[in-house]
């Protein structure tokens, strides 16, 4: 069953997860340290008795879903050459049909979002 597995498709495979998995643990401890810094600053301030600053609301970019989307549909073409380039089967190559159908269908919702603001 897997005696056609060629190992260096393993290998960049696991790189791929692993360097995926340690971007989203980065993304995740940054967002608690920035967390953790304002409420210790909310916290100093109402030692002080000084009032609390409010806290700044995040805006929504416009082009969000549109970066996801491209990003998106840009991993899905790059899996299906890679496994086209290594000669593997092109059933398993269909699967970066997968992220680039995600990625086509989040360009679609950004145009919707889109022509929902501007009315």
């Amino acid at each position: 069953m897997f005696e056609n597995i060629d190992v260096t498709a393993i290998i960049v495979t696991s790189i791929i997860i692993v360097i995926g998995g340690a971007i989203a643990i980065t993304a995740i401890i940054t967002e608690y340290s920035r967390k953790k810094l304002e409420h210790e600053l909310k916290m100093a301030a109402i030692q002080k008795g000084v009032p609390v600053p409010p806290t700044p609301e995040k805006g929504k970019s416009p082009y969000g879903t549109l970066k996801a989307g491209l990003v998106w549909t840009a991993i899905g073409i790059g899996f299906f050459l890679a496994f086209v380039v290594a000669g593997m089967e092109t059933k398993v190559a269909f699967f970066g049909f997968i992220a680039f159908f995600v990625g086509i269908a989040l360009i679609i919702a950004w145009a919707i979002e889109k022509k929902g603001l501007q009315k």
